[in-house]
């Protein structure tokens, strides 16, 4: 023990050298019983050891965050989508509450796993536990690690290992019926007391997302200056992330469908000028929020919704089918029945590549107006 000590460099009095003997001699000569009984062959336990206390870990480090700041600060620098925030908004409200003043550093692995048991519910499903619920608080607990603010992301791995998949009672199209009823009800509504940018959504876009494949928010931020007339006599629509959101934040250029130039849908376009068509650009729109948890709907966004709306109350009302998604899937079958080839009907829809051979192949604008004189009109006289 001295020469320990003066290797260390510590030098005590003689009154301290006394103390520190007496403190460890008991504990000394329990060591040296210790040594001698194991050396006799003798390896029962050492009762001794017990009247002290195990040692622990070094104290947590903590962050200086609770769940809900973390999701701020997250947002703040990675500047998702504004429909992420939305979504995981709820998630990050009820794991606040649970760990409400806790440091998310002191939130161990198996807090996580007891917050995971109470996510299941009547109104919420295992597939949105696991994709939503599950997946956000990875994803943001996971950056946070990656930027040393913790030392362990307690929610990685976290999953139900057994996702019930939604039995599907019927197509992901709409039928005949449904169609008819939608570009009927689009082609003989009035405007009414709807404000002209949205009247002129429910004249156009059910149409549009018909006979492009298109998604109904890409449709619904269409501007004037998207819609123009190819050198080669066809008209065109442009989808670009310059006038919002584009999943594959690529823009791509889409034929009209003949029926709708004679429906007179280039002439509309341009009789609204180079601004939003759907919507009313100059109506000074609510101001950004500053929680940066609660972001502002893009119009477009806003349009969707009341066209999803508008739907429903003009007589599609099967819950199992999307009020706007299912115009993608009644696009692609109808092109594939009509022999459109699967690149086609992909680069129409702005879906990915199907392969590494098929980069090289990517449809032009040109490719997309010669296949689609092969998609046949939608007849809206009743069978």
């Amino acid at each position: 023990m001295m020469s320990f000590l003066a290797e260390s460099n510590v030098v005590l009095s003689a009154d301290d050298q006394a103390a520190l003997l007496d403190d460890v001699q008991p504990d000394f000569i329990a060591a040296l019983k210790l040594l001698r009984t194991r050396s006799q062959g003798n390896y029962r336990e050492d009762t001794y050891s017990k009247r002290f206390p195990t040692k622990t870990s070094s104290r947590t480090r903590l962050a200086g965050l609770t769940v809900w700041k973390l999701f701020e600060m997250w947002v703040r620098e990675t500047k998702p989508k504004g429909s992420t925030v939305t979504r995981w908004r709820a998630v990050f409200q009820n794991l606040d509450d649970t760990f409400a003043g806790k440091d998310v550093a002191e939130i161990t692995a198996d807090d996580a796993v007891e917050w995971k048991s109470t996510l299941v519910t009547e109104k919420r499903t295992v597939r949105t536990a696991n994709v939503v619920w599950l997946g956000a608080t990875s994803s943001v607990f996971g950056w946070a690690r990656q930027e040393r603010k913790i030392a362990v992301n307690p929610f990685e791995g976290l999953s139900f290992s057994r996702v019930k998949v939604r039995p599907v009672v019927r197509d992901r199209e709409f039928t005949e019926e449904e169609w008819r009823t939608l570009l009927n009800a689009a082609l003989d509504s009035e405007p009414g007391r709807r404000k002209p940018g949205l009247a002129a959504a429910v004249r156009w876009l059910p149409w549009l997302c018909a006979y492009t494949g298109a998604r109904s928010g890409e449709i619904a931020q269409l501007r004037g200056q998207d819609v123009q007339q190819h050198r080669d006599g066809f008209w065109t629509i442009t989808i670009t992330p310059d006038a919002g959101t584009v999943k594959t934040d690529k823009a791509r250029t889409l034929p009209l469908h003949e029926h709708l130039v004679e429906l007179g849908f280039p002439a509309f376009a341009k009789g609204r000028g180079p601004g939003p068509l759907f919507y009313d650009a100059s109506i000074v729109r609510k101001a950004a929020s500053e929680d940066v948890t609660k972001p502002v709907a893009p119009p477009a966004q806003m349009v969707r919704q009341r066209i999803s709306e508008w739907v429903r109350k003009v007589g599609v009302t099967d819950q199992d089918v999307n009020p706007n998604h299912a115009w993608r899937h009644t696009f692609k079958r109808r092109a594939a029945r009509a022999g459109l080839e699967p690149r086609i009907r992909d680069g129409m829809c702005g879906h990915s590549v199907r392969d590494v051979a098929s980069h090289y192949e990517t449809a032009s604008v040109e490719d997309f107006a010669e296949a689609m004189k092969q998609f046949p009109r939608y007849d809206l006289s009743r069978p």
